[in-house]
């Protein structure tokens, strides 16, 4: 007698994913044909996850994999980075400096002055990372964890009524029946919902956190969280800390935690990091703070800094992106692109949203001009081996 998916302890986005591939019964799932990277494909999950689903279904999985070092080809993970989606950031030319958005499974690391955008990018991740798979997004949740207490939920609701209001004008002028169908449930009270924010007044607290972080996902997110936030991973490692290589270890140990929930998980993972002078030869630098052990922890280091009145985006580190420095803007609706005219003061910003799969509509890019005003420039030099 087949026995229906629903009745497995698995996840309800997983679920949805298996019903929609056309998985209903276990029956399907114990064809010799379907093997994990099939299923991977049809059902547009991780191979990960797909040999799980399949073990548990043969009745072979165990109570506990967790110690179980597992082993997979280069060709399936080549093939996973591939497909996978990435978090777009409203400003298509970060998105393609990273080639399809923050990526996934992967830890990503904001470094920058202060007032340069970097909780502003954010608050604008958290919403982006909610947004509909119909418009190109990853649709899950958010996990915002604040040190410094600089979210601010209202600024986090100014950002959600932008993006919902975009969202609208694409599916009006695209008149596409599945984002017409997608955005009635896409609303402001929807995304905040999704956005889970813990406050760590002490780095004790920081590390309860992480260890307890696992569990909040499986009971309270049913597995689909798609980022997480620490805003900033140094502010509670900058002062107080009299032995460095004690620093060092327990830094070294919560980024061990966050990248295993990465990978485990397939979410991203985004540190913000402040800065710090570095004084060489009788020269000053400014350099992200936290040291030079630490610069080996992020898979992609970003420098958010001021140039000619404009805010600039380098990402400097990455394993596969060339380094580049983009533009970019905070606007009202949140982070958008900035591109310079001819006359050397204007701007044209646009509200950009794309695709991240191959199969995804192109989102609607609607441009607005606006004159903008130079509020200073701050010379940022960094050194690449800090």
């Amino acid at each position: 007698m087949p026995r229906e998916i629903s009745t497995y302890p698995i996840s309800n986005s997983l679920k949805q994913k298996l019903f929609k591939a056309g998985y209903q019964y276990d029956s399907c799932l114990k064809a010799p044909t379907v093997t994990p990277l099939t299923l991977s494909k049809d059902a547009c999950i991780s191979v990960e996850e797909a040999l799980n689903v399949i073990k548990l279904v043969k009745g072979s999985a165990t109570t506990n994999t967790d110690n179980i070092i597992k082993s997979c080809t280069a060709d399936v993970l080549a093939k996973e980075e591939q497909s996978a989606c990435g978090i777009v950031t409203f400003c298509q030319k970060i998105d393609t400096m990273f080639g399809n958005g923050i990526p996934l499974g992967k830890i990503t690391e904001f470094c920058g002055v202060p007032g340069v955008g970097k909780t502003q990018l954010c608050m604008q991740l958290c919403v982006d990372c909610t947004i509909p798979e119909v418009f190109g997004g990853v649709q899950g949740q958010a996990i915002y964890i604040d040190t410094e207490g600089s979210f601010v939920a209202e600024r986090a609701a100014q950002i959600c009524s932008s993006t919902i209001n975009h969202c609208h004008n694409v599916a009006e002028q695209t008149q596409d029946p599945e984002m017409k169908s997608g955005i009635k449930d896409f609303t402001s009270e929807y995304i905040m919902k999704s956005i889970h924010y813990f406050r760590c007044n002490s780095c004790v607290e920081l590390i309860a956190l992480a260890q307890q972080l696992p569990k909040f996902i499986e009971e309270n997110c049913s597995d689909n969280v798609k980022l997480i936030v620490v805003d900033s991973f140094a502010f509670h490692f900058r002062h107080d800390w009299n032995d460095m290589s004690s620093r060092t270890r327990v830094m070294n140990s919560l980024a061990q935690q966050f990248m295993k929930m990465a990978f485990v998980t397939k979410l991203a993972v985004i540190f913000v990091n402040q800065m710090t002078t570095k004084l060489s030869g009788g020269d000053s630098k400014v350099v992200p703070a936290l040291g030079e052990s630490w610069s080996h922890v992020a898979t992609n280091r970003v420098l958010l800094f001021w140039k000619n009145g404009v805010r600039c985006a380098n990402l400097f580190k990455s394993p596969n992106c060339k380094e580049a420095t983009v533009p970019f803007s905070v606007t009202v609706d949140g982070i958008r692109d900035v591109t310079c005219s001819d006359s050397g003061n204007t701007f044209t910003r646009t509200k950009t949203l794309e695709s991240n799969s191959e199969n995804k509509h192109a989102l609607l890019v609607i441009p607005v001009v606006v004159k903008t005003v130079t509020v200073g420039s701050v010379r940022v030099d960094f050194d690449r081996e800090a």
